[in-house]
């Protein structure tokens, strides 16, 4: 004989709850903010340069060896280019002494490539007339 407490089509008899409902608007605000700041902070973090870094006495070797295209000296760090190249440098600024030194070569170094172009120039300008 069937048990007339079982429930029909094989249900629990657990009443029906109303689950979660729906969220609060305070909660998906807070919700957003948090993912937000979360997303801003993964950014900020992220490096900010494509520049391939190099250590202080390479970046001095590149100087006195004539490799540097360009170089800026800020507080914190030294940027450059290497001639023949569009791939920028960087490196940590290091107090030195000489540092101004560096940037002073770097000048001269162009000025001499820049006389040198302007030589070259004026050769083939003679050739042509």
């Amino acid at each position: 004989m069937p048990d007339d407490a079982s429930p029909p089509s094989g249900r629990s008899e657990q009443p029906e709850g109303r689950g979660i409902g729906p969220i609060p608007p305070l909660v998906l605000g807070l919700l957003y903010l948090l993912g937000t700041a979360v997303l801003v902070g993964l950014l900020v973090t992220l490096p900010t340069s494509t520049a391939k870094s190099v250590a202080y006495s390479d970046f001095l070797q590149m100087v006195r060896d004539g490799q540097v295209a360009d170089v800026v000296i800020d507080a914190h760090r030294i940027r450059g280019t290497i001639k023949g190249s569009t791939q920028p440098f960087e490196t940590t600024r290091i107090e030195d002494p000489h540092l101004g030194t560096v940037n002073h070569r770097v000048e001269q170094r162009l000025l001499a490539f820049a006389r040198q172009a302007r030589a070259f120039r004026a050769a083939v300008e003679e050739t042509k007339k």
